[in-house]
């Protein structure tokens, strides 16, 4: 590749440069603080506006700087606050402080929740977004008919807390709402209720609805449902108007893990649940797959640059040779423009199609790639292809540090023995510590005992990160050599790198690894004391087996 280093030396000479660096930097330090803030003033404010059982904490509650806030923060779809709201909010909340029972905080709320003022029926709703009291939901399925949007907005929101029966047709109404505010929240409920009679007006919204932001949000929602019917919906969709819609469906085609098309979980789902979507409807299933191959190589020649990148994202999912050719022919086509390019080398790469090779070479040899360079030399590793093993390594001793980096983890990936020599000598790089951490994953990858001797040397390494892949290396090469050095390890001021050392004497751990291990059952860390619990137990199965 050719070096892009030098121009951004040369760039940052300028006096231009460093102005806009400087500025930027001030205002990053600025955002940070203000984001601080009112991160502190949020979380206030869910612990009063969000009915829960902790309202003690309400007397720690500073007025004057919550009411600030809450005046430009008031919820997802209000207005800021009048002076006469701020009044009406004021009285609330030294209502609500006072009560310190969570059936008579209900019972309040519920009284806002008929107030003559929109704006207090409003607050009464939101606040009763997560409350587990069964007694509020007859009163926010009425709510669902206010005249104020708001408060039919958030009493649908309040009901995806409930999963009673009582509120399912209600929210299926509210489907029909005006305003497309309710509706979306209305979809929300019916999603979080998850009961399947929902689907169908579910799938009337999608076709007919007329803004695209509901229809999009029904095509990402409705792919958690386990039904055939889902598939062929968002299948339609993929020809919708709005972009958002067709990108929205592209995504859930691609991660609908109850489709065969894609494999994943399909079959077990069916063996296992007590519901219709059953074998017999998995072979139904298989006649969609065609269309779902159609329909989602259609998107690769959209005009909306997010829509195809979905789309090839999408196709990685399923391994017929047709994908392979026109994702070759997008990845080719698109070139410098790296954003989709680099979507679909990865799709190849998952794919794991040999045609790709020759693609994928020439786009990483000829192709000025900038920024995505590490989704082509991926995905070449993920084929497993001998023919990558010469651009890979040469990629390896680029003057970029990035494509260094990334060539040594497509080396452990492409499983290349040749490349052991080579990943060895970056282990002893003094400068580019990511190069170090990435030749360690890579020989660990790659299953060589060469490697064992180079990684247990990088045990003693100052960065944290290149231990830890050498620590994971050593376990999955499984060589007894790393017993006395992973005991060594147990004492590290990293706890990945702990508890992943006690991991590793589990099976190369003796005797010996006893003592230390028990040492680490007081370690500050759950997780490190659960790790050599866990070692010390198989040690000992081990050991009394063999006796």
């Amino acid at each position: 590749m050719k070096p892009s280093w030098t121009y951004a030396i040369r760039l940052s000479t300028s006096l231009y440069f460093r102005l806009v660096c400087i500025i930027m930097i001030f205002l990053t330090v600025v955002m940070s603080v203000r984001w601080g803030v009112d991160q502190t003033f949020t979380f206030k404010y869910q612990k009063i506006v969000y009915a829960n059982p902790h309202l003690k904490l309400m007397s720690e509650f500073e007025e004057d700087a919550f009411m600030e806030f809450f005046s430009a923060n008031i919820g997802p779809w209000s207005e800021n606050l009048t002076d006469s709201e701020r009044v009406v909010l004021s009285d609330i909340l030294g209502t609500l402080k006072s009560i310190t029972d969570i059936n008579d905080l209900s019972e309040k709320l519920l009284e806002y929740l008929t107030h003559e003022d929109y704006f207090v029926r409003a607050q009464a709703a939101y606040s009763l977004i997560g409350l587990s009291s069964q007694t509020v939901v007859k009163p926010l399925i009425k709510a669902l008919k206010d005249d104020n949007r708001d408060v039919r907005a958030y009493s649908a929101h309040a009901l995806a807390d409930y999963t009673y029966d009582l509120a399912l047709e209600p929210l299926i109404e509210a489907l029909l709402d005006e305003d497309s505010i309710v509706r979306l929240q209305a979809i929300h409920a019916l999603v979080e209720l998850y009961d399947e009679r929902a689907l169908d007006p579910m799938f009337e919204l999608l076709k007919h609805d007329v803004d695209g932001k509901v229809r999009c949000y029904i095509a990402q929602e409705i792919s958690k449902f386990p039904s055939l019917d889902v598939v062929t919906q968002l299948i339609r969709a993929l020809k919708d108007d709005d972009e958002r819609v067709r990108c929205s469906a592209a995504k859930s085609l691609g991660d609908y893990r109850f489709f065969p098309a894609i494999g994943t979980d399909a079959y077990e789902w069916a063996v296992t649940h007590k519901t219709g979507f059953n074998l017999e409807i998995l072979e139904y299933g298989a006649t969609l797959t065609e269309p779902w191959i159609e329909g989602l190589l259609t998107l690769l020649k959209d005009d909306d640059e997010s829509v195809r990148y979905q789309a090839a994202e999408s196709l990685g999912k399923n391994k017929d040779e047709r994908i392979v050719k026109e994702l070759i022919k997008l990845m080719i086509k698109e070139g410098e423009e790296e954003v989709v390019a680099a979507c679909a080398a990865q799709s190849l790469g998952n794919i794991g199609n040999i045609l790709a090779v020759e693609p994928l070479i020439m786009m990483v040899t000829t192709v000025e790639i900038d920024i995505f360079l590490e989704d082509f030399l991926i995905a070449l590793g993920k084929i497993g292809d001998k023919r990558a093993f010469h651009p890979l390594l040469k990629e390896m001793k680029d003057e970029d540090s990035e494509d260094r980096e990334h060539a040594a983890v497509a080396l452990g990936y492409l499983g290349d023995k040749r490349a052991v020599k080579s990943l060895i000598e970056a282990m002893r790089d003094e400068w580019d510590y990511e190069l170090v951490s990435s030749a360690a994953y890579a020989l660990g990858q790659l299953g060589d005992k060469r490697a064992v001797e180079p990684l247990i040397e990088s045990l003693n390494h100052e960065w944290d990160d290149v231990r830890s892949r050498a620590v994971d290396a050593l376990i999955v090469l499984g060589d007894e050599r790393a017993g006395k050095p992973l005991i060594q390890m147990l004492n590290d001021n990293d706890e990945y790198i702990r508890g992943r050392s006690a991991v590793g004497l589990r099976k190369l751990g003796g005797n010996h690894a006893i003592k230390p291990l028990t040492l680490l059952l007081e370690d500050s860390s759950n997780w490190v004391r659960d790790m050599a619990e866990k070692a010390v137990d198989e040690i000992q199965d081990r050991i009394t087996k063999k006796e």
